[in-house]
């Protein structure tokens, strides 16, 4: 038997497809893995008299004289056995050459750190939940991760991803082997939610504003309403005047008199609750409140002033206290005493009025004429500069003022 040189051409891999530049083979220390449309090219060699032929098998099979590169589409392990002859008929020592053609590409799968659930088909989380992605191969392994989110261009995925931006995105993904499979891209649909439920504290009687205090019946209800309109509501939780927050189930009913206050506050289904100040409703219960509202102006105060001293004046002419007659012998009108007038220049006489503002009334200054010139009949000097006031009629002869 005759030595003969044989060389098997794996560097030079003829791949069919678009794909040929990312397709490769790869050796994981005991198996060489080649992606599917993989060529082998025999070569063989006789420096002294020359090659005849060329044969081989695949896995022990049927023996084939090698014409053209040998070309394997199906996926499995195969064992390739080659040797040649010369033109002698020397057969040289057979050679194997054992691989694994993987044509399955990774089984790309997403998964989250972090808060999360998956509902419809949609993945809702936070913007602190980690987006995660988790490929199998069970041939040559995973090489890389590609990720895009919003269809924008692929990027190099690393550990994990992180959305922040609130509301609906789409997120792709795929994963390449070490032969150059490429799996479908994965798209997953999510929405970021960050947001915690709106909730407010409804009483099923209206309250009655009254002096700015709002005022409930005995027996009234209140209902605890929360919403949440991507996430949906887990739990609410309410406080009455500052105890402990309980599960929120139904309405609450409230019937013993007294000042109340109920704080109520929710968590939606990714773990948002609501941040302080919580919803908050303080009120009175009364059986019946009071009368007055104080959106509407109170009525008017009446003020009730002292009525002042009255002063009359002693006519001398008429011989009595008052006024006298009213006509004198001769039938004209007699002229009225003057009545003093309080000490100060003016003063408010407060008359009572029913609903209203006190009336004020108010009286010019006169002279306080003496004593003794009214009994001596003497009149005063009309050009004798008045103490209070100028140009004030003197009273009539004979009268004075009488306190």
């Amino acid at each position: 038997m005759k030595n003969t040189i044989f060389a098997l051409a794996l560097a030079a891999l003829l791949v069919a497809g678009a794909s040929a530049q990312s397709m490769k083979a790869y050796k994981n220390g005991t198996t060489e893995f080649v992606p599917p449309g993989t060529s082998f090219d025999l070569t063989a060699t006789d420096q002294l008299i020359g090659v005849a032929k060329t044969s081989y098998s695949i896995n022990n099979g049927e023996v084939v004289e090698y014409t053209d590169p040998i070309v394997f589409n199906d996926e499995g392990r195969f064992t390739l056995t080659y040797w040649s002859e010369d033109l002698l008929g020397n057969i040289g020592e057979p050679q194997m050459f054992t691989f694994t053609v993987d044509a399955t590409p990774p089984i790309l799968t997403t998964a989250t750190r972090g808060v999360s659930f998956v509902l419809d088909g949609v993945l809702y989380l936070k913007s602190t939940t980690g987006i995660l992605l988790a490929p199998y191969d069970s041939g040559a392994g995973v090489e890389s991760l590609s990720f895009s989110l919003d269809n924008e261009n692929y990027i190099a995925f690393n550990e994990e991803a992180f959305v922040s931006e609130e509301g609906p995105r789409s997120a792709w993904a795929y994963a390449t082997d070490r032969v150059g499979n490429k799996s479908e891209p994965l798209e997953t649909k999510l929405v970021v939610d960050n947001t915690a439920p709106t909730i407010a504290i409804v009483p099923l009687d209206p309250f009655q504003a009254v002096r700015g205090d709002r005022y409930a019946k005995p027996g009234n209800s209140y209902i605890v309403r929360a919403t949440d309109d991507v996430a949906g509501v887990k739990f609410t939780e309410v406080s009455v005047n500052r105890q402990e927050f309980f599960t929120y189930n139904e309405p609450l009913m409230l019937s013993e008199p007294g000042a109340y206050s109920i704080r109520a506050r929710s968590t939606d289904n990714l773990g948002n609750t609501s941040a302080l100040p919580w919803a908050k409703r303080s009120f009175r219960v009364l059986p019946r409140p009071p009368l007055h509202d104080s959106r509407r102006p109170r009525s008017s105060t009446t003020l009730q002033l002292p009525r002042p001293p009255i002063r009359t004046g002693l006519c001398l002419a008429s011989g009595g206290r008052g006024r006298g007659p009213a006509r004198r012998k001769d039938g004209h009108r007699r002229r009225q005493p003057l009545r003093a007038g309080p000490a100060r220049s003016h003063q408010a006489v407060g008359r009572l009025q029913m609903g209203g503002a006190p009336q004020v009334r108010r009286h010019p200054v006169r002279r306080r004429w003496d004593r003794g010139d009214a009994l001596a009949g003497s009149r005063p000097d009309p050009t004798r500069r008045l103490s209070r006031g100028k140009g004030l009629r003197p009273p009539p002869h004979g009268c004075l003022d009488h306190v």
